[in-house]
């Protein structure tokens, strides 16, 4: 139990700090664009209203598309590692890209990860956790369940929220992950 109870404030605790950066970040680069040129001696600097939603979105998609079809992201029924590098972003930060590109649906990537979140929340009881005690050492499999508990729940309720209601895919199921690793654990005899 306290190991997930760990596990749990780690990712929240970085969540809250990635918002914090992100939003200071934002802060930052309003405040220092105010009267800023370009200096054709620094090709790196941009115009603060060269921003363009479909380069990022086209970013997003290549890096995610990349990390499907790496063969260290692969796990087993044809699902791919959800990564909090990597997937976790591309989940939280390509739906919120529609708006400005106009789009009624989530992309074929976007899709993808979901189906393979999905697939693996209603087979969690047969899926192999992502990362084994064989392979990187002891309680690593609790661990790895843990996270990969959260980051179900965190991609399929993002989603969610997105669409504006709740699904029925999985959210069940991704509850009864948890209870099945806290149980499995003992911790939920405590």
């Amino acid at each position: 139990m306290k190991t997930l109870m760990r596990l749990t404030s780690n990712l929240v605790a970085c969540l809250v700090a990635g918002i914090f950066v992100a939003g200071w970040g934002a802060a930052a680069a309003d405040e220092s664009t105010e009267g800023a040129s370009f200096h054709p001696n620094k090709p790196e600097t941009k115009i603060a209203n060269s921003w363009d939603p479909k380069a990022a979105a086209a970013y997003l998609d290549h890096r995610l598309a990349w990390w499907m079809e790496w063969p260290r992201a692969q796990r087993d029924h044809e699902t791919f590692c959800v990564s909090c590098h990597t997937a976790v972003p591309y989940a939280l930060s390509r739906s919120a890209l529609r708006t400005a590109l106009a789009e009624q649906a989530p992309s074929p990537n976007e899709q993808r990860l979901v189906d393979s979140v999905t697939k693996r929340v209603r087979l969690w009881k047969e899926v192999e956790p992502f990362y084994k005690d064989a392979d990187r050492g002891p309680y690593k499999s609790v661990e790895s369940r843990g996270t990969e508990s959260v980051l179900n729940a965190l991609i399929l309720s993002s989603r969610d929220a997105q669409n504006g209601q709740l699904s029925n895919d999985g959210d069940k199921n991704i509850v009864d992950s948890v209870e099945y690793k806290l149980r499995r654990d003992g911790a939920a005899r405590s």
